[in-house]
């Protein structure tokens, strides 16, 4: 006799079967599908298709919903899609009432690649063209906002730092976080619009996000390509994979590091530290390749030489304590020297194991002050090898404003999202500020 669990499995089976079916139908129309189950929930497959999702599947004749009695999420109503032939799962309608105030539209459904746009070399009304009638298709959309959408385009296609976009911005539709979502996403293509009006090219080409990691896109001027980096807002960070997998191609000509002094090749070998150790390894191993205060004093603490110090031996160190107020008190100068400390809550509270955040906690913030400070003019020459030009995109409800800088203007600013309690968290990044 079959087990219960093997028919929860079958059931699963069938519910991924049913969302590859319906994702096959609903990507061209660039809506994403999601599936998956957590503890306690079914198996469910989600997509945002509109306000009235019963009329939106009745042009698939294979497909049909109904509502469900069991409810899977707190905030969209959960329903029951059948594919005929196939089996039934859970459907839940990720389509937010546009008064609600709430973001209704997706991260990533309004980018180049959203669009099939990478790869290309398209002028402005080329963009506009390919652009518009995708969104005319997008389902989850009201009208209101497609239109929106579509005005953008030709709004972006106008002269000046600050365009007025007052007279076609709907009035409710459109929240804060939508804003925000347009300005990251559609802000590429926006901006590769803007700059053939404002910045002299005649066309622009849009990589594949896979390729061209830092460059969103390249301004066409004559028969030269000019590397474009487009960010909204504050920007967000960028992770060293973006510039080392870059750099691994430059590195492929044996004369690219010739002109490099020995500051620029141990940032270099940092970069590549970074990106190929674990995070605590590379925090270690990147202190030791710039001999930073912090690990020199680390090592007097210990007692051994910086070449000599590795993640295991930290570790072994600290198992020799047996209480924290201890490893508190000899690593005092350590904090010091780095201007870097650990608060008291995470003094009480890590145990075992987790008393390695004493040490790399503290020590991966300094590296970020490191390189900030004393190695910004070295990363200023790699990346400008790679991207020309900055350009701000912030699209708000009465205004579309565009802001470009040089990279020889901007600076470098590394960051870190982990720290003692989470020494494991996230690779170290940077991001480009004025």
């Amino acid at each position: 006799m079959k087990s219960f669990a093997y028919f929860l499995a079958e059931d699963a089976q069938k519910s991924k079967e049913i969302k590859t079916y319906i994702a096959t139908l609903l990507s061209p129309l660039g809506i994403k599908v999601t599936g998956g189950a957590r503890s306690g929930v079914s198996y469910n497959i989600r997509a945002a298709v509109g306000v009235d999702p019963v009329e939106f599947f009745s042009q698939f004749k294979d497909i049909k919903l109904k509502p469900s009695a069991e409810s899977v999420s707190g905030t969209y109503d959960t329903w029951e899609i059948e594919v005929k032939g196939v089996g039934s799962s859970l459907f839940v309608n990720q389509t937010r009432s546009a008064k609600s105030g709430k973001a209704f539209l997706n991260t990533k459904q309004l980018t180049p690649d959203a669009f099939n746009l990478g790869g290309n070399t398209l002028s402005p009304s080329g963009i506009k063209i390919q652009v518009k009638l995708a969104i005319l298709t997008m389902a989850n959309l009201n009208d209101d906002v497609k239109k929106f959408l579509v005005d953008l385009l030709d709004k972006a296609d106008e002269k000046g730092n600050v365009i007025d976009i007052s007279n076609i911005t709907p009035s409710e539709e459109i929240s804060s976080k939508d804003l925000a979502t347009i300005s990251k996403d559609y802000g590429e293509i926006l901006a590769g619009i803007w700059a053939c009006k404002n910045m002299g090219f005649s066309q622009v080409y849009f990589p594949s996000a896979i390729n061209e990691p830092l460059a969103d896109f390249y301004g066409i001027r004559g028969r030269i390509r000019y590397p474009i980096s487009v960010k909204s807002g504050g920007g967000s960070s960028t992770t060293i994979k973006n510039l080392t997998d870059v750099l691994d191609q430059h590195m492929k000509d044996p004369t690219y590091i010739e002109s490099f002094n020995e500051t620029e090749k141990n940032l270099l070998n940092v970069l590549f530290t970074l990106r190929d150790r674990s995070v605590m390894e590379g925090i270690v191993e990147s202190n030791k390749i710039l001999n930073t205060p912090g690990i020199r004093s680390l090592a007097k603490i210990i007692g051994v030489k910086v070449d000599g110090i590795t993640l295991s031996i930290i570790k072994n160190w600290l198992k020799s304590y047996t209480d924290n107020s201890h490893i508190k008190k000899d690593l005092l100068d350590f904090h010091k020297t780095m201007g870097q400390g650990v608060n008291d809550k995470t003094w009480d509270r890590l145990k075992g194991d987790g008393v390695i955040g004493f040490v790399i906690g503290p020590m991966g913030h300094h590296l970020t002050k490191v390189l900030t400070t004393q190695y910004n003019t070295e990363l200023t020459k790699m990346v400008r090898q790679i991207t020309l030009v900055q350009l701000n995109i912030d699209v708000k409800k009465k205004t579309i404003t565009a802001k470009r800088e040089k990279f020889k203007n901007l600076k470098f600013k590394f960051s870190w999202g982990g720290g003692a309690p989470n020494p494991n968290r996230n690779k170290i990044g940077f991001k480009v500020s004025k």
